[in-house]
């Protein structure tokens, strides 16, 4: 290890989860404008959002439950317990990280207790509740009656405004030349977008560099993607 890299601690992430750092266009309008609608949401009142990972599904999420006095859960963590035991009759919930909830049970008698308690609940994932693997015929017909509305890949302002964020999250001031020269040479996806900032988060703080275009050209080069 040269002396330049240096030993860091982990990476330091303050996500603003605020109405005003929300970045909204034409591919998450429609989820901005069913988290606004609320409460009037039809029956069963249970929302899906789905949408590639880094798409804003958990930021969104966080303005419903402060916005409701919600309750924010992983969805793993959430099936601990029965859902008759652990949650108030009438309080909103979010359960995140859907696709990590293997028991098929507790997300039915989840269903129900919102049924029977006239409840609301948010759900995210990756993919829509037609896709999830499920066996159990009861919860997949239940399941056929969830709202699903999808968070789309953003356009190349929205990307760069979402680059911008992310970066700010880590603590880091980009100029926007870096990022437009980013944008250009990876593929244009969230994923890629939060990889990037990670990598060029990490690299900066272990050798002590600025965030440069000469910088992400280094790193593209090494990695062959240039």
């Amino acid at each position: 290890m040269t002396a330049n890299d240096q030993l860091i601690l982990p990476l330091t992430i303050h996500t603003d989860f605020s109405r005003q750092a929300w970045i909204e266009d034409v591919s998450n309008q429609e989820a901005t404008a069913w988290i606004d609608r609320w409460p009037d949401w039809p029956p069963p009142r249970i929302l899906c959002v789905y949408g590639e990972q880094g798409s804003g599904k958990t930021h969104l999420a966080h303005l419903w439950a402060n916005q409701v006095n919600g309750l924010y859960l992983k969805a793993a963590q959430a099936a601990e317990q029965s859902p008759y035991e652990a949650f108030h009759q009438r309080q909103p919930i979010v359960l995140d990280e859907m696709e990590s909830l293997t028991n098929q049970e507790w997300l039915f008698h989840f269903y129900n207790f919102i049924q029977d308690n006239q409840g609301y609940a948010l759900l995210l994932a990756n993919n829509p509740p037609s896709q999830w693997s499920v066996t159990l015929p009861d919860l997949a017909s239940r399941l056929q009656t969830v709202i699903s509305v999808q968070i789309h890949r953003p356009d190349e302002s929205a990307l760069k405004t979402i680059m911008i964020k992310q970066f700010r999250d880590h603590g880091l001031i980009v100029k926007p030349e870096a990022v437009d020269y980013l944008l250009k040479q990876c593929e244009r996806s969230f994923a890629a977008v939060n990889r990037w900032v990670v990598k060029l988060d990490r690299v900066a703080a272990t050798k002590g560099r600025s965030i440069t275009i000469p910088l992400i050209r280094e790193i593209l080069i090494q990695e062959g993607e240039v």
